[in-house]
């Protein structure tokens, strides 16, 4: 009986000692989440109404773990005994409801499973500059199969201006930035009613319809609704605050800013007057040939994606947070944008640089070490890895998944904007105003340095070429480029490092007949645009040297100037070119026979204005009636014809023959005259014998007058022959 107590004893308290509580603990595991989120937007300047209808789910499932135990046990011959073995522990999981909304935002009301719940913020985040908050839906703990269904509104709230609630709720402007909610599946609809004259999706989450003057847009369903982020803006530009003002030069700036914020305007209405002058002034150009300008204030991350200002569309949008150089940047813009720039580096860099000059020269503050004055990093002792510059890799601002890279991509952007703008102020700060404006102007024109045709496209080698073109005395080395260069930031490749060597020689040759061919409208020759081109400036060099030898024009000018003075001397002749001799000469392969065709069609030109300006002389009768014969107005119109087609071999060999017609005009009118008189002779004197009278009575007067002709025939011969001399040439 004993021993039976004893294990009855030792049993009590192996169970006893096997005995464990199950914890409960929350979880982030398996579960379903789905939700619908509708936003409602009220009229223009109303809250946003928004709703979110969702079910959730707990599919984690109780867990047990096995620790090791210790039991007793009492033995008759030895006492109380120890031992181990695994003791089994269950772990049960929760999940609590949790909905993610804006930040600034008025809780309507929260419904779980139908009844009124408390709502508490248990965290908040920013994302896109929208600050969102992770709120809580009552107490509940949905455990292992729990289901809850609840409903939450609320209402989304504005920022004012300036404020770090980045979004925006008012009558001219409205920017949010819709998510959803559900990670298993759900969608976001966002209704707009009418009132509304511009809504723009930032993003390609949704699908837009249009009905009764309102617009819908909807994501549909996706199988993870907090992937749903794009944000949405509406513009009502009649609603906007304007005033206006004109620049010197006639452009018509308006300004729209945003009800209720005076800050905006009245910062804008005292600068930007005296910086569009300023603007215009330094390039010499207007900022709007065609039309007027629009400044509109804008928000920083809604319409400008993080950036300070933004121009498209002859709208030039500038931050809440104006800022005079900003303006400055987005009004340039208007003449260096991607219409007529192929690289960023390169509209940036002008529109900098000209941003800079102007707001200095209108009184306000561009920093301490301005890249419009050549100051910029040198990159090639730069330890900062930032600092390497790549800008022809230009990169955007984009929201990051840290700040810290967040903060590393703008720090690179900024660096970039220094680089391309101290590219530019190498080639122009140190010029006269009158160079500058010329380089500038060529770029706006979009001038290419290939073809010497305007409104080009410009590439990155067009650019620095112009610059070079327009700017540098190129005696050995292109300074602009050579100073970018040196300190590691120029916009080149590998492959354009090694052209470097022959480029600065063969522009120098190049440049006075690139300023001729755009001087008289025509197209750079083949022979020299495809090495232009393709950076081929060995190439380019022969080309050039053989263009120039080839050419035999006298001391009337050089070869640079031949093509303005050809169109200008048959012109003067009254023959109109039009595009032939450009499609004659665009077309030319071999530099040599160009030259020589350029030398012979000048002297051939030169030639027919002589020829039309003696044509238009007043002559005697004697002289007239040789130009009737001889018809030198012909041959000057054969000479043009075949000039304007480019063959200046037969163009000179025309010209030649028809002024030695004009010398030869009153030879043979005194020619002519004289067989005429001499056939009147011989008519009458056949008259006289068929008559029966004498041989020589009666022709004594007419033999007076005969001896009078031949004696004025002899003079004329020799006063031809003079004139002949003088009219006679080849070059002037």
């Amino acid at each position: 009986m004993r021993k039976f107590n004893v294990v009855l004893a030792t049993l009590l308290l192996v169970v006893f000692a096997g005995t464990s509580t199950a914890p409960v603990q929350a979880v982030a595991g398996a579960s379903e989440d789905k939700a619908t989120t509708t936003y409602v937007v009220g009229t223009p300047g109303e809250p946003i109404s928004v709703t979110v209808e969702g079910t959730f789910t707990n599919l984690t499932k109780p867990t047990t773990t096995y620790t090791t135990c210790t039991g007793y046990y009492y033995s008759y011959y030895w006492g109380w005994e120890s031992y181990t073995y695994s003791c089994p522990q269950t772990t049960n999981w929760y999940h609590e409801l949790i909905v993610h909304i804006e930040a600034a935002s008025t809780i309507t009301s929260a419904k779980v499973n139908g009844r009124t719940v408390a709502t508490r913020v248990m965290r908040r985040y920013t994302v896109a500059g929208i600050k969102y908050q992770a709120l809580r839906l009552g107490t509940t703990k949905l455990f292992y199969n729990d289901t809850a269904n609840y409903t939450l509104t609320y209402k989304v709230l504005g920022g004012a201006p300036r404020s770090n609630n980045a979004t925006r709720i008012g009558a001219a402007y409205t920017y949010f930035c819709p998510s959803g909610t559900g990670k298993d599946g759900g969608s976001v609809t966002v209704k707009f009613p009418s009132g509304y004259a511009e809504i723009n999706p930032l993003g390609d989450n949704y699908a837009r319809s249009d009905s009764g003057g309102g617009s819908t847009f909807t994501s549909g369903q996706v199988d993870d609704a907090f992937k749903i982020f794009s944000c949405l803006e509406a513009v009502n530009p009649l609603l906007y605050v304007s005033d206006r003002f004109t620049s010197a030069m006639g452009t018509t700036v308006e300004l729209r800013g945003w009800p209720g914020d005076s800050t905006w305007m009245n910062n804008a209405k005292s600068s930007l007057s005296k910086i569009v002058d300023e603007l215009e002034s330094f390039t010499g150009v207007p900022l709007a040939k065609n039309g007027s300008i629009t400044v509109r204030e804008a928000s920083t991350d809604g319409e400008l994606g993080g950036y300070a200002g933004m121009y498209e569309n002859k709208i030039a949008r500038v931050s809440e947070d104006f800022n005079y150089l900003t303006a400055a940047h987005e009004l340039a813009h208007v003449w260096f944008n991607d219409e007529n720039l192929k690289d960023n580096w390169a509209w940036e860099g002008l529109t900098e640089y000209v941003a800079q000059r102007a707001v200095k020269s209108s009184g306000g503050d561009i920093g301490a070490q301005p890249c419009s004055e050549t100051y910029a990093y040198d990159y090639t002792k730069a330890s900062d890895p930032d600092a390497q510059p790549k800008l022809l890799e230009w990169e955007f601002y984009t929201s990051s998944d840290s700040a810290q890279e967040g903060d590393a991509l703008v720090n690179r952007i900024h660096k970039r904007y220094r680089q391309a703008c101290a590219a530019i102020a190498h080639y122009l700060f140190s010029e006269p105003a009158g160079q500058q404006q010329f380089a500038l102007q060529s770029i706006i024109n979009g001038l290419s340095p290939v073809s010497g045709k305007p409104d080009q496209v410009l590439t990155t080698h067009d650019v620095l070429d112009v610059l070079a073109l327009t700017t540098q005395d190129l005696d050995g080395e292109d300074l602009g480029l050579k100073y970018s260069n040196d300190k590691g930031f120029a916009p080149l490749t590998e492959s354009d490092q090694t052209k470097l060597t022959d480029r600065a020689a063969a522009l120098k040759l190049y440049e006075p007949i690139w300023s001729a061919f755009v001087k008289a409208g025509w197209t750079i020759p083949q022979a020299l645009s495809d090495s232009m081109s393709s950076w081929s400036f060995g190439t380019l060099k022969s080309a050039l040297v053989s263009m120039q030898s080839g050419y035999v024009g006298g001391s009337v000018a050089t070869l640079g100037n031949a093509p303005a003075l050809i169109e200008e001397n048959l012109a003067a002749a009254g023959y109109t070119s039009g595009t032939a001799l450009d499609e004659a000469f665009a077309s030319a392969t071999d530099a040599g026979i160009l030259g020589t065709e350029i030398g012979n069609l000048l002297i051939a030109s030169d030639s027919i204005r002589d020829g039309h300006e003696l044509l238009l002389a007043g002559v005697d009768p004697i002289t007239a009636i040789g130009g009737f014969l001889l018809n030198p107005q012909g041959g000057f119109d054969a000479a043009a014809e075949a000039a304007l087609t480019g063959d200046g071999a037969t163009a000179l060999t025309a010209a030649q023959s028809a002024t030695a017609a004009i010398g030869n005009r009153t030879l043979v009118g005194a020619l002519a005259l004289l067989l005429v008189f001499g056939a009147l002779f011989l008519i009458r004197r056949r008259r006289m014998q068929l008559a029966g009278v004498g041989g020589g009575k009666g022709f004594g007067g007419f033999g007076t007058q005969l001896l009078t002709i031949k004696k004025r025939v002899q003079k004329l011969f020799k006063d031809g022959k003079k004139r002949a001399a003088r009219v006679t040439r080849t070059s002037k």
